[in-house]
């Protein structure tokens, strides 16, 4: 059973990457996303997932932001989250033949 569930979850993975103009953080963005609709990223979050810079991790979320499949919400003066868009399954459906749970 947990093979298999690594197995289904592998090809998830593959199947948002295959969106244009995604990198492989970002892929896995959107299948957490896609996974688990009430999940929030924040920078400092997806920093120390990816063990990547503050810079780094910023862009992959703007540039997720600014095509539309996550939304900005403020978690406090300081600090900003990122949730799922209400356009996310619109633009998922758009961009990939078939859902990923369909795989």
């Amino acid at each position: 059973e947990y093979i298999q569930r690594k197995i289904e979850e592998k090809k998830q993975y593959i199947h948002f990457q295959k969106i244009k103009g995604i990198n492989e953080r970002q892929a896995l963005i959107l299948k957490w996303a896609y996974e688990e609709p009430e999940i929030l990223f924040t920078v400092k979050e997806i920093e120390n997932r990816f063990r990547v810079s503050n810079q780094t991790a910023r862009t992959d979320l703007y540039e997720l932001k600014d095509k539309g499949y996550l939304d900005i919400i403020d978690l406090n003066k300081k600090t900003k989250a990122f949730c799922k868009s209400d356009r996310f399954e619109e633009i998922i459906k758009k961009e990939l033949p078939v859902t990923a749970k369909e795989i």
